[in-house]
């Protein structure tokens, strides 16, 4: 990937703690992200985390697999999405995270556009 383009999608990036000591790391949506999502018939809340999350810190193998063990799982994108879907009790928090962080994000376009 360009570095530039990876700076950027960095800037993007935020995280949210969805049990004590794991985080889901997402990136922000931007402008365009929903209606390329709408084109695709891609609007509802699962939608939103398989298309923004871009990682997570500090899940084991035991947190996604019976009987795992407590090595760091590096994170997969495919089995993340397998993953979230059988865990509703997460949804909630990580699209309010994606909501709050575009909401910040619009303030600080809004104010910069007033100076």
């Amino acid at each position: 990937m360009n570095p530039l383009v990876d700076r950027f999608l960095k800037s993007t990036q935020s995280r949210v703690e969805i049990v004590p000591g794991k985080f889901i790391i997402f990136r922000r949506p931007l402008d365009g992200d929903f209606a390329e999502m709408a084109a695709r018939g891609k609007a509802g809340p699962l939608d939103m985390i398989y298309e923004f999350t871009v990682g997570w810190d500090g899940f084991v193998d035991l947190d996604i697999f019976p009987g795992g063990d407590a090595e760091p799982l590096p994170f997969d994108k495919e089995l993340f999405c397998w993953w979230i879907k059988d865990h509703s009790e997460h949804w909630n928090k990580i699209t309010k995270a994606i909501d709050d962080e575009l909401g910040a994000h619009e303030k600080r376009v809004g104010a910069a556009k007033k100076k």
